[in-house]
């Protein structure tokens, strides 16, 4: 059979010949394979309700512009993508598992640079051991790290912030600033239920910064 073919965002995929069922009990696929040129979207395994069976997305050279339509306000995330992501069972015990690298990475139209994510399960203690780093300019501007532990939905995290561009908060301010520039450096912490998260923050400060308020441009 020839290749189906789907458009997004004004780009053609490619879809090759494949099989996948979806039921409240799961999910099973054959090789499900997607490409766009150099891009590559390549979909496998399985997930259970009650059984062990992991589900596995790898990404080549992905385009992560296409998340931005998902979203109200566009967030400004460019850049290109390599990993894998599995998605393992049984689902009310675990859940998803990281290891991407993304290059020439941009949120809210300000450079991150490299930007690497790794998520790990403890069997033993039953949680998510989560990393994320970014590399820019030479330095690592964002140091996070965090644990995630589904059972109760608690997060406790922490991020040193070494020049990190404060432009990454222009979509989580827009309509209050119009502008926001600047370098943010300290700690920041986080921690509690997801939905009711306490922060924190030692030694922060913005240094070469300005902050304008909407309308009146203070």
């Amino acid at each position: 059979a020839k290749p189906s073919t789907i458009h997004l965002n004004s780009r053609e995929w490619r879809i090759m010949p494949s099989y996948m069922s979806v039921s409240k009990n799961g999910i099973s696929s054959s090789q499900v394979e997607l490409t766009s040129n150099d891009q590559k979207i390549h979909l496998y395994g399985g997930t259970s309700v009650s059984k062990s069976d992991t589900l596995n997305l790898d990404l080549e050279q992905f385009d992560i512009s296409i998340v931005n339509p998902l979203f109200k306000t566009d967030l400004g995330v460019r850049g290109i993508a390599s990993g894998n992501v599995q998605l393992t069972s049984p689902m009310k015990e675990k859940g998803i598992l990281v290891d991407l690298h993304c290059d020439s990475t941009y949120f809210a139209d300000c450079k991150v640079g490299q930007l690497k994510v790794l998520s790990e399960w403890d069997e033993t203690s039953k949680r998510f051991n989560i990393l994320a780093k970014t590399e820019l300019e030479g330095r690592t501007a964002i140091d996070a790290r965090a644990i995630l532990t589904p059972k109760t939905k608690g997060l406790k995290a922490s991020a040193t912030l070494n020049k990190a561009p404060v432009g990454y908060l222009q979509p989580l301010l827009k309509g209050v600033f119009s502008e926001v520039s600047g370098y943010v450096y300290g700690d920041i912490d986080a921690e509690g239920p997801i939905d009711n998260l306490t922060w924190k923050s030692r030694n922060t400060r913005i240094e070469d910064g300005n902050l304008k308020v909407e309308f009146t441009n203070v």
